[in-house]
């Protein structure tokens, strides 16, 4: 395994483990209150929860163990033009062409390239959502300052987990994008001569 993607599975382990924990000690060993989908809707106990993450962790070791750049770089080798700007690094990579914004809604896309990139996005959001759940239970479980019927109010009732899910992902997936355009532009800076 790569070391980024290395890094990226080490970290998904560790944030799903952080909220796994903070969900036992800010509940007791209790699941009144998850808001994790299987128990809410389907009433499964802790040994469902276990198994899912089991699953979500293999799922990302056999994902980032076989992943490398490939795709992208095979998709980024047949960019001949250099010094691109952001969009059409974009257009270039995901289509293959120069596309007007109509044609983003039919024209044809590299589906490896968006499946690759939805699997990267997923997990990295995984892992921030994971640390950002498991504070929050912290918070609930000490009843800080009374914070408990606060985040009650604000995140499950208001629906601003919805909203924070939207914009930390659209976040990842633009912060992903530029790292993958700086990625390529160094790409050609270092095999400009070939």
């Amino acid at each position: 395994m790569k070391k980024n993607n290395l890094n990226l599975f080490i970290i998904v382990i560790i944030g799903r483990a952080f909220d796994i924990l903070t969900t036992y000690i800010s509940g007791g060993g209790s699941l009144a209150g998850e808001m994790n989908l299987l128990v809410r809707y389907f009433h499964y106990g802790w040994n469902a929860i276990l198994l899912s993450e089991l699953i979500i962790i293999i799922i990302a070791y056999v994902f980032l163990k076989k992943q490398t750049d490939f795709f992208y770089f095979e998709a980024e080798k047949k960019i001949t033009k250099s010094n691109l700007t952001f969009k059409k690094y974009l257009e270039l990579l995901y289509y293959g062409r120069k596309i007007t914004f109509l044609e983003l809604f039919y024209a044809k896309i590299k589906l490896k390239i968006i499946f690759n990139t939805a699997i990267h996005i997923f997990l990295i959001s995984t892992a921030i959502f994971s640390f950002l759940i498991g504070v929050n239970n912290l918070l609930a479980g000490a009843n800080y300052l009374n914070l408990y019927s606060l985040s009650n109010n604000i995140f499950y009732q208001n629906n601003i987990v919805k909203m924070s899910n939207f914009f930390v992902s659209l976040i990842v997936i633009i912060i992903y994008h530029f790292n993958r355009y700086k990625k390529y532009l160094n790409y050609k800076k270092t095999n400009a001569n070939e």
